[in-house]
Formats: structure tokens, sequence, C-alpha cells
């Protein structure tokens, strides 16, 4: 662009087709950077708002995990009463020597 604004037809005496055509592609330019910038901006957004949501979904899913561990675990132990009482574990220690 530089060379051609310069070059100025090359008789040294241009009627200013070529300042006229610099100043075209310099609006061109301004334009594709403005559209590149809104664009990378709508990107931005896009990602943002994923972000949030795997966050949020994030925050489900341990709770859910948890719930779920509880309630395993309140199934998983509820045949050994002694797990959560020493004095039944005694008992039951006791009662398995007589």
């Amino acid at each position: 662009l530089a060379a051609e604004a310069g070059d100025g037809g090359g008789d040294g005496g241009g009627d200013g087709g070529d300042a006229q055509h610099v100043v075209a592609v310099q609006g061109e330019v301004a334009a594709s950077v403005e559209e590149a910038r809104r664009k990378m901006a709508m990107q931005a957004e896009g990602l943002g708002a994923l972000v949030d949501g795997v966050e949020a979904l994030c925050v489900r899913a341990e709770r859910a995990a948890e719930v779920f561990s509880k309630a395993l675990a309140d199934n998983d132990f509820r045949g050994l009463p002694h797990v959560d009482s020493p004095q039944a574990l005694l008992k039951s220690l006791v009662a398995s020597k007589k």
C-alpha cells in the first residue's frame, strides 16, 4: 500500500486517484478490524457464558455426588449396626464370646 501511495502513477503528477485508493483501502482495513473485534467480543462473551455454565454444572455434580455417597454409605452399613456405635460393637463381641 505504501508503494502504491508513494508511486503517484510514475509521472509525479498524480491526479489524486491513488490517494483515494489508499483512503478506500484504509477504510476497508478499519471496517475489517472492527468486524474482527466484534466477532472476538462475541466469542469471548460466549466462552464466558460457557465457563459459567460449566461451573454451575460442577456445583450440581458435587452436590449430587454428596447425596449419593451419603445414601450409599447409609445402605452399605445398614447391616452393620456397630459401625456407628462402639457400644453396640462391644455388646456384639461379648455376646459372640459366650
